[in-house]
């Protein structure tokens, strides 16, 4: 779906994202009961075609994340 669809079914993204940007909507649940809510983009696609796990795509595209992080702020 589009960030406009979602947006239209009252998903709203916590940053600022194009309208058109095709995401899928993630209800993450971990073994302690919590539950994560995020918008995967093409690249989370990806990653499960390599592992179907959901949960195992949040945790390469968290590391992701983190990694990018720290080279932003040795910048």
């Amino acid at each position: 779906m589009s960030v406009a669809q979602l947006t239209g079914h009252g998903i709203e993204a916590e940053e600022s994202l194009d309208d058109n940007l095709l995401v899928i909507p993630l209800a993450l649940e971990f073994a302690d009961g919590e539950t994560r809510y995020r918008l995967g983009e093409f690249n989370f696609y990806v990653i499960t075609r390599y592992n179907h796990s959901h949960l195992y795509a949040m945790a390469v595209t968290e590391l992701a994340e983190a990694i990018a992080e720290l080279h932003e702020d040795e910048a």
